[in-house]
């Protein structure tokens, strides 16, 4: 949109029109900024329950992440249920990765598989309720794939590993290494299915960098900087699981057993009151 309001056509739209495929998956919520920055006309990024509506509207073939709380009544201002809206569109609705299998790669399709963003991938590997409940990444990409590939006159398909970028921003090293993975593996994705294609475009793009968890050089040389790889590979949970189960009165003994059980090792005394006194609102940086 301009800064008058001035609504441009975005690129999905020019796409649907033209009677090509057109299909949104992320990690993130499918209302949050990237995929929205394909398909829809917003003046204001957090107006999500209004991205969601605009996705109703614009019927785009596959919408696939999370975001389950922008669609559902009990949690939306207006009341509505765009759950059942795009049903009656004649969208599958799918909100669990058994939804998804049983999909079938016809029609469209309207997945939302976690109420806000999907769990980072560390804590899914290491959660069997995520592990029975949410789709990951390169599953939901093969599936959009399989899904766009039938119309004959082309499609265009963004993927997200949108969970990196929050990684980042968190300074979580688990969060972001195995986001990234994931993520890469989604790219062997586009890749195979366009292993042998003259008529297919794979583009690979950053957000953007931020934060730095500090692989490198960890110690007092670069040669420790593989002990740092070591101990990331034994990570459990994320900094997001840590904080998930603490607040202002968690003891610093909670704390430090909360991240032994994440991290696998542990953290002094001093450090776990750190994160005490940042969880009470008392925390200084020097």
């Amino acid at each position: 949109m301009s800064q008058e309001g001035e609504k441009y056509r975005t690129i999905l739209e020019i796409f649907r029109d033209a009677g090509r495929g057109t299909g949104l998956v992320t990690t993130t919520r499918i209302t949050h900024a990237t995929p929205s920055g394909f398909g829809i006309n917003m003046p204001v990024r957090w107006n999500e329950d209004k991205i969601a509506a605009q996705h109703l509207e614009r019927e785009y073939d596959v919408l696939m992440g999370g975001g389950a709380r922008h669609f559902d009544p009990d949690q939306r201002e207006d009341g509505r249920d765009l759950h059942q809206e795009f049903e009656e569109k004649g969208y599958t609705v799918a909100r669990s990765k058994q939804d998804l299998r049983d999909w079938g790669h016809e029609g469209s399709i309207l997945g939302t598989f976690y109420d806000t963003h999907l769990p980072y991938a560390l804590d899914h590997q290491n959660t069997p309720a995520h592990q029975e409940q949410v789709p990951r990444l390169p599953k939901m990409a093969d599936a959009a794939l399989q899904r766009l590939s039938q119309n004959n006159d082309g499609f265009l398909l963004q993927v997200e590993g949108g969970r990196v970028d929050h990684a980042a921003h968190e300074d979580d090293t688990g969060g972001l290494v195995y986001d990234q993975v994931e993520f890469d593996e989604a790219i062997g994705t586009a890749l195979n299915f366009a292993e042998g294609r003259d008529d297919t475009l794979v583009i690979i793009a950053t957000d953007h960098g931020c934060a730095n968890p500090g692989l490198n050089a960890a110690g007092d040389r670069y040669s420790d900087s593989p002990k740092m790889f070591d101990r990331v590979a034994d990570f459990q949970y994320t900094n997001s699981w840590i904080l998930s189960e603490l607040d202002a009165d968690s003891t610093y003994r909670q704390i430090q057993d909360r991240v032994a059980e994440a991290w696998q090792f542990p953290i002094r005394r001093d450090e776990a009151e750190l994160l005490q006194n940042a969880l009470r609102g008392e925390y200084q940086a020097a």
